[in-house]
């Protein structure tokens, strides 16, 4: 009997060690993320995670738009990935600097509409129609981060390249690994 209630209480301790894969704690908060973050954490992000983290949580930033090419079959993604983004963006930037940055989204026709610098980076959506992978890219040189998803087909009836793309981005502004 006593070995069954030790085993009991070893059994409820590991579970509350145990980290869902679709939250984590950030400056005293839980955050729910979209997607699998173990999955997440396999996204690439070119050419490295500091190249973001420099860009992204440079203290002089004064506003981040969010850019999309408007298409029908993707909008909507476009919408769900940029509200969450942009409210995790909030968070970041409240936690490091104790205050909130404007953040907008606008749909472009073509790059030569977009107005960015270190100092208002942009952050590119492309989907299925514009992308052949999922990844992160960073251009420092211009403030440019591009977060590319493949598929929009949902895993698990859950989430898809673009929140894992979104998510990934977000990990890594967290300092998550």
């Amino acid at each position: 009997m006593k070995r069954q209630i030790a085993l009991i209480l070893l059994l409820v301790a590991v579970s509350l060690c145990v980290q869902s894969p679709y939250e984590r704690e950030y400056a005293g908060l839980k955050v729910p993320f979209r997607a699998n973050l173990n999955e997440a954490e396999k996204i690439s992000v070119y050419p490295s995670e500091d190249s973001l983290n420099n860009l992204m949580l440079n203290p002089q930033i004064i506003n981040v738009t969010i850019y999309f090419f408007p298409n029908d079959t993707e909008n909507a993604y476009y919408s769900l990935a940029a509200f969450e983004l942009s409210n995790k963006l909030e968070v970041i930037y409240k936690a490091n600097y104790g205050s909130l940055k404007k953040i907008t989204g606008i749909p472009i026709e073509n790059n030569t509409s977009v107005i960015i610098s270190k100092f208002a980076p942009g952050i590119l959506f492309l989907g299925p129609s514009k992308a052949n992978e999922t990844s992160v890219s960073v251009n420092e040189t211009v403030g440019m981060v591009t977060i590319r998803a493949a598929n929009l087909t949902f895993v698990d009836n859950k989430y898809n390249d673009l929140d894992l793309a979104v998510d990934k981005f977000l990990m890594v502004l967290m300092g998550f690994k």
